[in-house]
């Protein structure tokens, strides 16, 4: 019997792009698991975690559409799943001490609180929408410092096919690299 070969994953590709001592904002962290994974192999990197870790099913006007309709299995969970989700983010990132910050607000409003061309890197996993990703990319980009990379997920994906446009649309494809488990990067 073979052993069936491991695919390379997005974090491996934040642990090789980000520089030393850097901060990478992850926008749309879910559980965690690749904010953990960088966290974890690179002791010289902070990664601030923004995520409402708000059901797409609530009815108050809280969340567009476009999430439900991207077909996202995110979207559809309830809101007392994504409370433990985000209690168990919460009660990992402690370990990490200072070096993990959670911000549980919407991706607009974290990026408020950076300054301009102050952020190594940003990868931008969260609403698949092409309405999302192109407001995500909008505001993120400007918080890269130049020599720094915005990047995200799911580019290419046939379920997600808003992630590709909103990105051609905003860097041209020329400016685009794509590298393994779906991610793409552009340098400041």
């Amino acid at each position: 019997m073979t052993k069936k070969k491991r695919t390379p994953k997005r974090w491996e590709e934040i642990v090789q792009r980000i520089s030393r001592e850097g901060t990478l904002v992850e926008v749309g962290t879910w559980k965690g698991d690749t904010a953990f994974k960088v966290l974890s192999e690179r002791p010289d990197v902070h990664v601030i975690m923004v995520d409402p870790w708000v059901s797409g099913l609530v009815d108050a006007g809280l969340i567009d559409a476009s999430w439900l309709e991207s077909g996202s299995k995110m979207a559809t969970r309830a809101q007392s799943e994504v409370e433990a989700i985000y209690r168990s983010v919460f009660e990992k990132a402690e370990k990490f001490g200072s070096r993990a910050r959670i911000l549980r607000m919407e991706s607009f409003d974290a990026a408020q609180q950076f300054e301009d061309g102050s952020l190594d890197m940003v990868f931008i996993d969260a609403n698949h929408s092409y309405e999302s990703v192109q407001a995500d990319v909008a505001v993120w980009t400007l918080k890269v410092k130049p020599g720094g990379i915005i990047g995200g997920h799911d580019y290419n994906h046939p379920r997600f096919p808003g992630v590709r446009q909103a990105v051609v649309e905003a860097f041209g494809e020329k400016a685009i690299e794509t590298a393994v488990d779906r991610t793409w990067w552009c340098q400041r």
